[in-house]
């Protein structure tokens, strides 16, 4: 297996969308899809390839010109557990620590959901540094509470 990132660079976003829809335990509403591929379409993204195969995506949202956050991010289940994410996560905190970005932020389903998905996607970036900040009930609506992570990047 040979991995490559690119990026930071635009999406194409057809390819983006089979991975999103690859993934209906994480991506499973439909409006929230067509949002985040219209979103990516003016975020830096970066692409995690195996042979000249997309598998995996990040895109960034740059909010200040001190922070910015993992907008969306997706990896083909088959190749979870590779590395893939967190190589992505590492190329997009170096590009943005060489931009002047000290502070990285994620938002996912808290804690208080019993949603095991989303047990595990907090590991993951509970791994690549990220730490707990708040979570919030009904951020993004009724009976989903969202929690904040937060990376400082020295």
């Amino acid at each position: 297996m040979k991995l490559e990132i690119s990026g930071p660079e635009k999406s194409n976003i057809h390819d983006c969308e089979q991975i999103l829809r690859a993934l209906p335990e994480y991506f499973g509403i439909e409006e929230a899809i067509v949002q985040y591929l219209e979103d990516i379409k003016t975020r830096s993204t970066f692409h995690a390839y195996i042979d000249q195969q997309l598998v995996g995506f990040l895109s960034t949202t740059r909010h200040t010109l001190s922070s910015a956050e993992i907008h969306v991010m997706g990896v083909l289940p088959q190749e979870h557990g590779k590395g893939i994410g967190s190589t992505l996560v590492k190329m997009a905190e170096l590009y943005l620590k060489n931009n002047g970005v000290k502070l990285f932020e994620v938002k996912t389903l808290g804690e208080s959901h019993p949603d095991m998905n989303y047990a595990k996607t907090r590991r993951f970036y509970l791994s690549q540094g990220f730490l707990p900040l708040e979570e919030i009930q009904d951020f993004w609506g009724k009976g989903l509470p969202t929690l904040f992570m937060v990376k400082p990047l020295l």
